[in-house]
């Protein structure tokens, strides 16, 4: 075998090796040089180069791989291949290190023939389990030498290659390499083992807003939110064009809320704010920040701005160079042990987050790892629709008591306010979710609606439509917060041009997405409008009086439990590709003294402690309790009562067992006393679930006087099996409406009883309909007043369209004056005293409406003979006068009790009736010109008369009552 000859040219020398790997390298320098050189190249058979000679090179370590200058000017077959080995030279040992075989091409050896200009070539990798090199060896001495190398050619022993000898100190300029100490182990070398710095961005309403406004000591600094009244919270309000009609709004850097109206709302942010703070104290992460920010603004108004304008007092008004958001997330990640951050949102956070990271553009991806999502949003949600046009749930602390915060101030400075309407319902919302956000019945008061936006709103052009229709403006009335108010259209235009981008947003490479979504607290998933009645009665004086009643729009909130009370679970598990997760907060909140919900989601400590775990690299973990990579269980689906009321009462709830659910009559504070029940208020909506399992009692309290619409649902499984609905019940401030609800679900409820005037007695009383709604009945009952052929006497006959009547008559008699000695002899014989008496005949409804006649008589009356006047007519108590209108009635009977005769006359102000009955004939005979009866058995004139119809066999005309007038009807 031919022995190929390789130069070694030692031009410039650099190591590589690693531990774990390490890799480290050097500016080269010179190290050693040598006088009388001839040429700067030396050839020779079995040459080594020490490694750990000064003269060569000087490292420890394990053998990675060498990087020297090499070349060769003996020629090599191409097929020719060689490979390198560590041997100890000094007991002659061939060590378990080696690199593979290749050509000289493979290896990039160039053959350059006394060419001092070698290319550097990479010897390596080295492989086995004796790559380390000791450290201190002598090539000369009592030492053991290092390991030293040498090449094989086509794994064998002969053809070293190298440099060795005295000649080579002799005839090489030696260039080296200064390698300092390797460095100490990189903690976050493995990808995980380090936690990133965190930014965290609070959702809408979560930062505290601030204006210096003018006081006696100067200019004081003022907390404009949380408001303390609605004069405070109106200096938030934007103009037409979505511009902050006060630019000296500002933020604090420490402004975010940790807790508010306390003990009523308690804690939104707080213990979250004290666990990142723990994160930072124990070393786990260099730092985090909460950022503050103007929520009445836009995203892109957020991002481009926020500039600070006194120390640490930060402006989303002002325009800067030097955007706040941005300029804190960079600081964040130049600390953080990553040299990234970890972005954690809440609620609309998420929204300026997706904004945020396609701001950042192909630098998101350097400063961000990253991304958690908390009850976001993302593609809106029907909560928003409420609260714009009907104040829905907006009160502060609660609508139920909004002494920070009206509803109708919420309304009012929702119109404006840009943010409003990024958190509405987007286009491709309609695409995920089935339920419409909106429907309309089919009642007259409705059709409007339904012809401008249809039956119902599952679409964004629709939801569009009915948002910003201005005929609203002209067809609404003085309704209050039920009927929906009109919103801004530009802004809603430009809010959906914003979702087109957001929700189509995913994360760029490199960045990883979490999604957490609330579920189980009722939820808004839509609106119900319908035709209500609203019921005006003018006086209560233990019967209503003058009630008149009209239609009304009123609305139903339709409520799910896919939802944690204002972001519906789709739109919070959104994005495609994210890891998600959903909160139980219908089985963490068991128990309780505040129920979690959207504001105050990151007070579950089990969802803190997950966002830890996703913080520090652990989230694989076993999830913690009431966290799940699916939709939870309803545990106890059940069948379930559900009452909202519309009205000025207050809504209670109390079981058998004395517990209660509502608003606290003496702490005024909810209370949910009773397993599984729920109280909520809206604007004027109240709402109440309780399970059907239970025995409770609803009560009802008037506050203002009014009338009220209650709706009563069974719900099963979420859908709505049986309904009754009570509308435009008249009540006043003293009111007391009750209602027992036994177990077993609607067709089981008893009766509404309504105390007007809360003096313990029942003044009415409603039955529910299963299936149908059930209206005051403000109408009163009508009369007749006619002749009865079986008593020979006047009768009364009073007649409903909606129940039973009553009908009742009493007669007062003028004083009788005679001697006291004909009082003691005739004192049972009043009657026969002439003079005249009043009978007032009354029928009454049960509902409390009346109508009633009065009427006089001569005394005493002749036999077979009835005449009276009618002098008045009660119409629920407003009185007519009808002293026009008499009846008169004459008959004779034989002794089998046939009438032989019955004549009548009867004459209101516009009508006037003679009749006479024929009995040979069998026909009664209706007079041309009607003439009072006189007092003769027989009425020849009458004979004689024309006659205007005949009527087959004996009608007995009769006065009738008619919606507060008096006719004769035959």
């Amino acid at each position: 075998m031919r022995v190929r000859h390789v130069a070694f040219f030692l031009l410039t020398t650099a190591l590589s090796w690693s531990v774990l790997p390490l890799v480290a390298s050097a500016t080269p320098s010179i190290i050693s040089q040598y006088s009388s050189v001839t040429q700067p190249y030396a050839t020779f058979y079995g040459s080594n180069l020490p490694l750990n000679d000064p003269r060569y090179l000087v490292a420890t370590g394990t053998m990675s791989s060498l990087v020297i200058p090499l070349a060769y000017y003996r020629a090599f077959s191409a097929t020719d291949t060689f490979s390198f080995k560590l041997i100890n030279y000094y007991y002659g040992q061939t060590l378990d290190c080696q690199t593979q075989a290749k050509t000289a091409d493979e290896w990039g050896m160039t053959r350059i023939p006394k060419d001092p200009y070698a290319p550097m070539v990479t010897i390596g990798p080295f492989v086995g389990t004796q790559c380390n090199i000791s450290a201190g060896a002598e090539l000369f001495g009592g030492g053991p030498l290092g390991r030293v190398l040498f090449a094989l050619r086509n794994g064998t022993t002969d053809g070293y290659l190298g440099i060795m000898g005295t000649n080579a100190q002799r005839n090489f300029t030696v260039y080296g390499a200064d390698i300092p100490p390797p460095p100490p182990p990189d903690p976050c070398a493995v990808p995980g083992t380090c936690a990133s710095n965190v930014l965290f961005l609070p959702g809408i309403e979560a930062s505290r807003l601030y204006e210096d406004l003018p006081c006696a000591s100067g200019v004081c600094e003022t907390k404009l939110w949380e408001p303390s009244g609605d004069t405070n919270a109106a200096r938030l309000a934007h103009d037409a064009s979505g511009a902050s009609v006060n630019t000296g709004v500002y933020v604090k850097k420490s402004g975010i809320i940790d807790n508010a109206y306390i003990p009523l709302k308690g804690n939104v942010y707080k213990s979250f704010i004290e666990q990142m703070n723990s994160l930072v104290a124990t070393s786990t992460i260099n730092a985090w920040e909460a950022i503050p920010y103007d929520w009445r603004l836009t995203p892109d108004q957020i991002l481009d701005k926020g500039a600070e304008v006194a120390p640490g007092k930060i402006s989303y008004l002002v325009a800067t160079s030097s955007p706040y958001i941005i300029q804190t997330l960079k600081r964040l990640a130049a600390t953080s042990k990553t040299k990234k951050v970890t972005i954690i949102a809440h609620s609309n956070g998420g929204l300026v987050t997706k904004r945020l990271i396609e701001k950042l553009g192909p630098d998101a991806a350097k400063l961000v790892d990253k991304v958690i999502f908390v009850a976001v949003p993302q593609a809106g949600t029907p909560q928003a629709i409420g609260a714009l046009l009907h104040g829905y749930d907006q009160g502060l602390p609660a609508s139920f008591m909004s002494y920070g915060l009206s509803d109708g101030m919420a309304r009012t400075l929702a119109k404006n306010m840009p943010m409003t309407y990024n958190l509405l319902p987007s286009k491709t919302y309609f695409t995920q979710v089935d339920d419409a956000v909106a429907t309309f019945t089919n009642e007259p008061l409705l059709a409007p609606f339904r012809a401008r936006y249809g039956d119902l709103i599952h679409s964004q052009d629709r939801l569009h439509t009915f948002i910003a229709d201005p005929w609203r403006l002209a067809s609404s009335t003085t309704e209050g917060l039920n009927y929906p108010s009109v919103g801004n259209e530009p802004l809603l235009t430009a809010a959906e041009t914003l979702h087109t981008a957001l929700d189509a947003w995913n994360p760029p490479a490199g960045i990883s997405l979490y999604e957490i979504a609330g579920w189980g607290e009722k939820t808004l998933a839509g609106i119900d409008y319908y035709q209500g009645v609203a019921t005006d009665c003018k006086q209560f004086s233990g019967t209503l009086s003058r009630c008149t009643s009209s239609p009304k729009v009123e609305y139903r909130p339709r409520l799910v439990l896919d939802g944690d009370g204002t972001v519906v679970t789709p739109s919070a598990l959104w994005t495609t590709g994210a890891k998600r997760y959903w909160v139980d907060l219908k089985t963490y909140n068991k128990g309780f003294t505040f129920d979690r919900d959207h504001a105050s989601i990151l007070e579950v400590p089990q969802l803190r402690t997950f966002l830890q775990n996703i913080i520090t690299n652990t989230e694989n973990a076993a999830l913690p309790a009431f966290l799940s990579t699916s939709t939870p269980i309803n545990t106890k689906p059940g069948t379930e009562l559900h009452f909202t009321l519309h009205s000025p009462l207050t809504l209670n709830l109390y079981d058998d067992q004395g517990r209660h659910t509502g608003i606290s009559t003496t702490t005024g504070e909810l209370e949910e006393d009773i397993p599984e029940s729920r109280y909520m208020k809206f604007g004027e909506v109240q709402f109440i679930s309780v399970p059907t399992s239970l025995n409770t009692r609803l009560v009802m309290t008037g506050y203002a006087e009014g009338s009220f619409s209650l709706d009563a649902e069974e719900v099963s499984g979420g859908a709505v099996v049986a309904s009754t609905t009570f509308a435009g019940i008249p009540s006043t401030a003293s009111a007391v409406v009750m209602m027992d609800i036994p177990a077993g679900g609607l067709a089981s409820v008893g009766p509404l009883t309504v105390d007007e005037n809360g003096d313990g007695t029942t003044d009415f009383t409603l039955a529910p309909k299963v299936g149908d709604t059930v209206t005051f009945d403000i109408t009163p009952p009508e009369l007749r007043i006619t002749f009865s052929t079986t008593t020979k006497a006047v009768a009364y006959i009073g007649t409903d369209d909606s129940g039973t009547v009553t009908v009742s008559a009493t007669t007062s008699y003028p004083a009788f004056k005679k001697s006291q000695k004909e009082k003691e002899k005739d004192k049972n014989k009043e009657k026969e005293h002439r003079g005249i008496a009043t009978t007032t005949v009354t029928v009454s409804d049960e509902t409390g409406n009346a109508t009633a006649l009065a009427y006089t008589k001569k005394l005493p009356e002749p036999e077979r003979r009835d005449t009276a006047t009618v002098v008045s007519m009660s119409y629920n108590g407003e009185v007519t006068s009808l002293n026009k209108t008499t009846f008169q009635y004459k008959w004779k009977t034989n002794k089998k009790g046939e009438y032989t005769m019955f004549a009548a006359y009867l004459k209101t102000a516009s009508t006037s009736v003679e009749a006479h009955y024929r009995p040979k004939k069998n026909v009664t005979v209706i007079m041309t010109k009607p003439v009072e009866l006189d007092d003769r058995d027989e009425d020849d004139d009458a004979e004689t008369r024309p006659a205007r119809t005949k009527l087959p066999g004996l009608v007995i005309p009769g006065l009738q009552t008619e919606k507060g007038s008096v006719k004769v009807i035959y």
